[in-house]
């Protein structure tokens, strides 16, 4: 694989990358609206016409009814330019992956049912797990939200 470069975002212990060409703005959590505008999700994040709902999620990423006062910011992701939601969280930083990070599709024994997580790499002793906007919206908000 080519050097690509994430965002990568933690929450509740988890260390979640998403591609960083997928990622339309982050914002503070501050600014999150309470206007709702998926079902699950906590508010929204406005910048300038463009709305995405925030959603908050624990370590088994599973939805959270409201937004943990740690987490202090919303990586907001874009889908074919069109903003579809936005992940609370505790930190944002960018990170690079090339080929000497080995990615490894999640096992079948530790898949779990709609799991959002599409593979997994070790770095420093930390296990990175790695999902995209796609499977993201996917797993939040609906199957049917995704055209085939």
């Amino acid at each position: 694989m080519a050097a690509q470069s994430f965002a990568q975002i933690k929450f509740d212990g988890v260390s979640l990358l998403i591609p960083q060409t997928e990622v339309g703005i982050i914002e503070v959590s501050s600014s999150i609206g309470a206007e709702v505008l998926a079902e699950g999700s906590i508010g929204t994040v406005k910048s300038g016409n463009r709305d995405w709902p925030v959603f908050a999620l624990g370590a088994d990423f599973q939805l959270r009814p409201e937004r943990p006062e740690t987490y202090k910011f919303c990586l907001c992701m874009n889908l074919d330019n069109k903003e579809v939601l936005s992940i609370a969280c505790e930190e944002v930083s960018t990170t690079m992956l090339d080929d000497k990070d080995d990615l490894k599709p999640v096992p079948d024994c530790m898949r779990i049912t709609d799991c959002p997580i599409e593979f997994l790499t070790l770095r420093d002793h930390q296990m990175m797990l790695i999902s995209n906007t796609k499977t993201m919206l996917q797993y939040l908000v609906a199957p049917e939200a995704i055209e085939a």
